[in-house]
């Protein structure tokens, strides 16, 4: 866990909050950082997204509050832009944020090992 948690911390994540958040469980944080990474729609956002915006919107939003909870701030980052991208009509930035979303899973996966 020592490596994925500095690997992480490069990246710009914040893995030392989120386990305090889970009363100082790392195994519990690292259970929960593979199940999120399983998670389909994690890898099928932009599919989604584009096809039904108002599922694509849903979506995100419940990666953002994950993303959140796990201190994966990269992809918490990325994952706002495409919330407010699909809130109301897509905006024109839509697929660049996108891009930058599936950049930040990419490197998370690479980080667990996926």
């Amino acid at each position: 866990m020592t490596e994925i948690k500095r690997q992480l911390r490069e990246w710009g994540a914040d893995p030392d909050t989120a386990i305090e958040r889970m009363m100082n469980d790392e195994k519990f944080y690292r259970k929960m950082l593979k199940k999120f990474a399983e998670e389909d729609e994690l890898c099928e956002l932009g599919i989604i997204a584009r096809e039904d915006p108002k599922e694509g919107f849903r979506i995100a939003h419940n990666l953002k509050g994950t993303a959140r909870t796990l201190g994966l701030t990269p992809l918490y980052n990325a994952v706002c832009d495409v919330v407010e991208d699909l809130r109301e009509e897509p905006r024109d930035t839509l697929e660049k944020d996108l891009e930058r979303f599936a950049d930040q899973r990419e490197r998370y996966l690479r980080i667990l090992g996926l």
